[in-house]
């Protein structure tokens, strides 16, 4: 063949390449901050008064309460449990502030530490992960009979934290809100794991009730993995909270 026949049918395969790529029979995938911002929103408008049993192990639970308030700027929660009280400020832009009364702040490694024996600790009840930055589309996969869109975000600071430094995200194709997030560490080991197990439809926000958080050590299975459950029973969905309740001067 000819340089120039040669040349001819590299035009013609790269044509046909950049056609398949941009086939419109093929949808492209949604834009994946899209997705991680309409995440972030589906969260309810109201005040929140929720009571909750927190199942630390199989047989052993602890009763909780999970409280929300909406501040003009962003949320304040506060999780009550026997000898605990803890105060999450998150704000619009994602900046996340933790407090436990009796210690003030935590920061650095106490807000991923266990909080009453069990499995969850603060950064887990925020949910800060919906706010790292430069989400990537990943793929369409199953969970509970549910199609999900799975993004992929990193940790901002990676060199902050030695325990989880990428996530995967698992946020439902139909109503958008969070169902799974699995949690990798540097070496890449699936580490910890969090999965939404039921919602309460409050106006148009469903609201997770039940959530179950795994740790599992490096190169060990999941069947082996350490669990809790947190699973709401009662709640007031439009409470009126006295604000004085998260001011953080009193932690």
């Amino acid at each position: 063949m000819t340089a120039s026949g040669r040349g001819l049918v590299i035009l013609l395969a790269t044509v046909s390449l950049l056609q398949a790529e941009t086939d419109p029979r093929q949808p492209a995938p949604p834009p994946a901050a899209r997705l991680l911002s309409l995440a972030r929103q589906h969260r309810s408008t109201h005040d929140l008064a929720l009571k909750a049993r927190l199942f630390v192990s199989r047989t052993e639970q602890v009763p909780v309460e999970l409280l929300v308030h909406q501040l003009p700027d962003g949320r304040a929660t506060l999780f009550r449990g026997p000898d605990l009280e803890l105060l999450i400020l998150q704000s619009a832009d994602g900046t996340t502030r933790y407090y436990r009364l009796g210690t003030g702040p935590l920061t650095g490694a106490a807000i991923h530490q266990p909080i009453l024996e069990s499995q969850f600790a603060p950064a887990d009840l925020a949910m800060a992960f919906l706010h790292w930055p430069s989400p990537r589309y990943l793929e369409e996969r199953r969970q509970r009979g549910r199609t999900c869109h799975v993004l992929e975000v990193r940790h901002p600071d990676p060199a902050a934290t030695a325990a989880v430094v990428r996530m995967e995200l698992w946020l439902d194709r139909e109503f958008g809100g969070i169902l799974r997030a699995d949690g990798f560490n540097a070496d890449d080991d699936l580490v910890r794991q969090l999965v939404v197990t039921s919602f309460r439809r409050v106006d148009q926000t469903w609201i997770p009730r039940g959530l179950t958080v795994s740790f599992r050590p490096p190169g060990q299975s999941l069947p082996a993995a350490e669990k809790s459950r947190l699973e709401v029973y009662q709640g007031d969905y439009h409470a009126e909270l006295d604000p004085a309740l998260f001011n953080p001067d009193r932690f």
